[in-house]
């Protein structure tokens, strides 16, 4: 074990500043022996996440763990401790409409429903590359967006195995339109992919209704259109 560590946390989404301080009083650590056996005691009924670290090696996590009152609780699959993942982000073509390298960001989606954190960000190089090391396995959204924050495109990746690669092959299309309620043009807002969509595209119509621009591919987009004017949402 040699310096291996285990730790039981409350198996719940931190809703607020004081959940995570709850959640942190709650927790329960201990040392490994040399078989690696360990044992928590006095813990409180529910359900938990435990997980064991060890420099050098990617946490490993096991949830979730019932206790029940007045029971031992027994968990009877092996913690198997791997060493951190790399992850390499591919983005074709290196650089946005403007020239200008795309940007990265992955999150973590962690253990329960909320509990996603960001794990790094960062900018492609000239050959379109871009890596984060020091990955746990486990499930995570990589996003690429333009020098502007534009969001091109989105994926969750389970990064269980022992390669951790996304590849994103960007090929803008362009894009011309008109803008018409009852057949008369107006000016207002487009999203296509909708105003909340990942990724989400926004186009501005003129006077005339005239509108265009670039998205990321051809394929069915929903739209929605904003015109305060027209009182059109």
């Amino acid at each position: 074990s040699g310096g291996c560590r285990v730790s039981l946390k409350p198996l719940q989404a931190a809703e607020s500043q004081d959940a995570e301080t709850t959640n942190r009083a709650l927790s329960l650590a201990a040392q490994v022996d040399d078989r690696g056996f360990f044992h928590l005691t006095a813990v409180p009924p529910g359900s938990y996440v435990l997980s064991a670290t060890l420099a050098g090696f990617a946490p490993a996590k096991f949830f979730p763990v019932r206790v029940f009152e007045n029971r031992e609780s027994l968990v009877q699959e092996a913690l198997v401790l791997r060493s951190p993942l790399t992850l390499e982000v591919r983005v074709h073509p290196p650089s946005d409409l403007e020239r200008r390298p795309w940007q990265v960001e992955v999150f973590d989606l962690g253990d329960t429903p909320g509990a996603m954190e960001k794990a790094g960000q960062g900018k492609v190089g000239e050959d379109g590359t871009w890596h984060l090391a020091g990955l746990s396995p486990g499930r995570f959204i990589v996003k690429v967006s333009d020098g502007s924050g534009s969001p091109w495109g989105f994926k969750e990746e389970d990064f269980s195995g022992g390669s951790a690669q996304v590849d994103f092959d960007i090929d803008p299309v362009e894009i011309r339109g008109t803008l018409r309620l009852g057949g008369e043009p107006i000016a207002g807002t487009l999203y296509f992919g909708g105003k909340v969509g990942v990724p989400s595209f926004r186009f501005t119509s003129d006077a005339k209704g005239h509108f265009e621009g670039f998205i990321a591919k051809e394929k069915t987009w929903r739209v929605d259109v904003e015109a305060p004017d027209a009182l059109v949402r």
